[in-house]
């Protein structure tokens, strides 16, 4: 009778694992099968900057496994990829003076859904590299630094050499920036070198 009843009990138990299992199956399945428009639409992005204004002429890349399309924003902050089928795009963008929009995933399942981006200005960029600095999160500003696209032999660029002295702790490093900024030499009759010296006497202190 016992036996019975545990085989009874091993039957349910087997039963319940398996109709879990299926449950699990159809619902990872399901994931896994997005809903798709038929045919080809517009891809429609806006991108703005830290307060919210529109970026014109940023260049947007928007990619597939097996293509790469192209657009410009315009005035409004707008671009418009036409006709691109349902799928998953990964977006980068760039523009100079600003950071870089890198691989972000956007799922085109929906005609009407619009991809939108905030990208920070290289001014609004070297504001929040202070606040991460006094914050101590050095990576953090190292990370930003880096995403930002600017011409080389510019304020910009020694703006971006004198955050990246502050970073390092290393004095091998920090000789090596401030050799950097002296190279600058004088533009828009500032001279950089002044900066190196003062840099430099930084240095010695440690």
């Amino acid at each position: 009778m016992n036996e019975q009843k545990n085989k009874k009990q091993r039957c349910n138990q087997i039963l319940r694992i398996s109709v879990f299992s299926l449950f699990i199956s159809v619902f990872f399945i399901s994931c896994k099968t997005l809903p798709k428009f038929k045919g080809q639409a517009d891809l429609c992005g806006l991108i703005v900057d830290e307060n919210n204004a529109p970026v014109k002429n940023f260049v947007i890349y928007c990619k597939t496994d097996l293509e790469t399309n192209t657009a410009l924003t315009d005035e409004s902050g707008m671009f418009v990829i036409h006709g691109v089928s349902s799928d998953i795009y990964t977006i980068s963008g760039k523009k100079k003076n600003y950071a870089m929009l890198e691989n972000e995933e956007f799922v085109f399942t929906d005609r009407s859904k619009i991809f939108c981006c905030q990208v920070e200005s290289i001014e609004g960029a070297f504001k929040t590299v202070e606040q991460f600095l006094l914050r101590g999160e050095k990576k953090k500003a190292e990370k930003l630094l880096d995403s930002l696209w600017y011409d080389k032999k510019t304020p910009q660029e020694a703006v971006v050499l004198v955050y990246r002295f502050f970073l390092t702790d290393k004095n091998k490093d920090k000789k090596r920036i401030t050799s950097s900024i002296r190279k600058l030499g004088k533009i828009d009759d500032v001279d950089y070198s002044q900066y190196a010296d003062a840099l430099e006497g930084l240095i010695y202190e440690d």
